[in-house]
């Protein structure tokens, strides 16, 4: 039986993007269903970097707009993924009441360590802020805490 994860009170939604042609994470999409079951939660159709038009990629990724800029070109996969977080934060923007979780269907995690991080962020004040929990490699957390929230001085790439 898989247990469900018990998020704060602020949180109300539960969003997962997923590429619909990735029939083989329909188990783990499952998984992650039972495990946010007590929560309104959504499959939200990724952007698929095969279907993207040269139209659609130029309406909307305008390379070198800003400073500092990217230093590379972004790839057909990274502009989808972009084109599919930002629908979703478009999303909860006009009809979400409420803090989200936004996740992509093939993250997997230990949910006692994710429920400590989670649990965090009740400690402070998180109103209109957005805050990522980067997996890409393991965290050093003190021993004298179960989860530490840091503000990075520059946001690396990812």
């Amino acid at each position: 039986m898989t247990r469900t994860i018990k998020l704060p009170d602020f949180i109300s939604k539960v969003i997962v993007i997923h590429l619909n042609r990735a029939t083989d994470r329909k188990p783990h999409l499952e998984k992650l269903a039972e495990l946010f079951a007590n929560y309104d939660f959504e499959v939200f159709p990724a952007v698929d970097a095969r279907e993207l038009t040269e139209h659609e990629k130029g309406e909307r990724y305008i390379r070198n707009l800003f400073d500092p800029r990217y230093p590379f070109p972004l790839s057909d996969t990274e502009i989808a993924c972009f084109f599919s977080h930002r629908t979703v934060w478009e999303v909860i923007r006009s009809e979400v009441n409420g803090a989200t979780l936004v996740l992509e269907d093939d993250v997997d995690f230990e949910t006692a360590k994710f429920s400590n991080a989670i649990a965090a962020l009740t400690e402070g004040s998180i109103k209109e802020t957005y805050i990522r929990l980067p997996c890409k490699k393991p965290a050093t957390l003190p021993k004298t805490a179960s989860a530490e929230l840091r503000t990075p001085k520059e946001v690396g790439l990812g």
